[in-house]
């Protein structure tokens, strides 16, 4: 199997992965392998077992250091580690001087090599013959060659088992070939996982803090992947629109629709991709606009607008229609709601001028009602009165979402219901209509505004 793979999965939903890495268990190393401390070793027999080993002897003798640098004695010329290895004495071909040691941390079905080095150890002299047996569990599993008691020559053993437990308990005895006793040296302890390595691939994964929100929302990704040292964010039409971070990503969406996010992960093994397709779905909100004409402040909105409410420089007030009367100076705030519980606010200042000065009575009329048609009743709408002394004047009809269908200059003109002097006329309904008069000697220009019905 190759070390490095790659994978892509696609996911309508985010699932939150949880796995246990099967290598993340490693064998441990014999704790004083290569028996270089003794504790307070002060000559060359000190009969005692090395730091971090425990007695293994059924021969009457204790396990002894052997410093070949000061002791003279020392038959092996050379170690592979250190100048301080381990003597025993080997009493016959079942019983000798030993030690074991307990080593957690393996891995159950999978096999461990075992290696030490040995030689021969004059502390008893001739040719007698000795070997060492290495002990699992307990139980007497392997040997080593026959060595001579004067042999100098330091040879390597090798032993392999498959662990059956996470711990086990790994002696080695000295043992002599004949009925006659010999000595026999022994270092350097190695234990080594020999079994294949399966690549940890990595797996992508994330959780988010909402899956449906209004434009101008945020997101909040976070990255539960298992076994990945990167990750690589792409988020459709966010911001940001892409990310490096391996925690986690706060993404905004400014525009409606619904939206991909895809989790790129890697380790050493491998990558894996992980795209959630509309993971994201940003609803609109609800716009509108304020028109202030005359002294009237009327609201347009879009058709997907469920409730408004207005406030006052922060306060409510209890108008709740499209079209109202500011009496203070301030600004006008209008909050909108729509269907899918999206919100937005819209606000306007206005000023409010202060009452005109009283002029002398100059009557003039403004029809609020009209029927056009050719029946000679209410066919036309303007502004009557004594218009005679007139300096100034404009007028100008609005429909509810702040449209001018009719504007005049000229008192004599009338509106005859067509939308800005075409061929279309208005639909029924209630209608704004502003006036602006200057009269001769008057110093104020005079406002009117009001509501017209159209009525056909």
């Amino acid at each position: 199997m190759s070390a490095c793979m790659s994978f892509i999965r696609y996911a309508s939903m985010v699932v939150a992965i949880h796995l246990i890495d099967p290598c993340g268990m490693e064998a441990q190393t014999f704790q004083n392998g290569s028996l270089e401390t003794w504790g307070d070793a002060g000559n060359c027999m000190i009969n005692a077992v090395p730091d971090s080993w425990v007695s293994f002897s059924n021969a009457g003798i204790n396990f002894d250091e052997c410093d070949f640098a000061i002791c003279g004695s020392t038959i092996p010329s050379q170690a592979a580690h250190g100048f301080i290895y381990g003597r025993a004495y080997s009493a016959s071909p079942t019983t000798g001087e030993g030690i074991v040691q307990e080593v957690p941390g393996f891995l159950p079905g999978n096999e461990y090599q075992i290696s030490f080095e040995f030689a021969g150890s004059n502390l008893l002299p001739g040719f007698n013959a000795s070997q060492w047996h290495i002990f699992l569990d307990d139980v007497d599993v392997d040997q080593t060659i026959g060595f001579n008691s004067n042999e100098a020559q330091w040879n390597t053993h090798i032993f392999s088992f498959i662990a059956t437990s996470t711990s086990h308990m790994l002696g080695f005895r000295a043992c002599n070939v004949s009925t006659q006793g010999g000595s026999a040296a022994i270092d350097n302890f190695q234990i080594q996982n020999i079994t294949p390595v399966e690549p940890v691939l990595p797996i992508a994964g994330f959780v988010q803090s909402e899956t449906v929100i209004c434009v101008g929302d945020c997101v909040v990704f976070t990255n539960n992947s298992q076994f990945a040292s990167q990750a690589t964010w792409m988020f459709e039409s966010g911001s940001p629109g892409s990310s490096q971070s391996t925690d986690e990503v706060v993404v905004c969406y400014n525009q409606p629709g619904t939206f991909d996010v895809e989790l790129t992960v890697t380790n050493p093994d491998g990558t894996d991709a992980l795209v959630v397709a509309q993971s994201v779905t940003v609803l609109a909100s609800p716009t509108g606009t304020l028109l202030l004409t005359g002294d009237s402040l009327m609201l347009t909105t879009d058709v997907g607008v469920g409730d408004f409410s207005w406030s006052l420089d922060g306060a409510t007030i209890p108008d709740n229609g499209y079209l109202i009367t500011p009496v203070t100076s301030g600004f006008y705030e209008v909050n909108l709601a729509n269907q899918t519980t999206c919100s937005t606010s819209i606000n306007l200042w206005v000023e409010v001028p202060e009452p005109l000065t009283p002029q002398e009575p100059i009557n003039v009329w403004i029809p609020n009602a009209i029927t056009f048609g050719d029946d000679g009743i209410n066919d036309v709408w303007g502004v009557f009165g004594e218009l005679a002394m007139l300096e100034k004047f404009t007028v100008q009809v609005f429909n509810r979402w702040g449209e001018k269908v009719f504007e005049a200059d000229d008192p004599s003109v009338r509106w005859t219901g067509n939308a800005n002097g075409g061929s279309y006329y208005v639909a029924d309904g209630v209608y704004l209509f502003t006036a602006y008069m200057k009269f001769h000697g008057e110093i104020e220009q005079r406002q009117y505004r009001g509501h017209l019905t159209v009525i056909r």
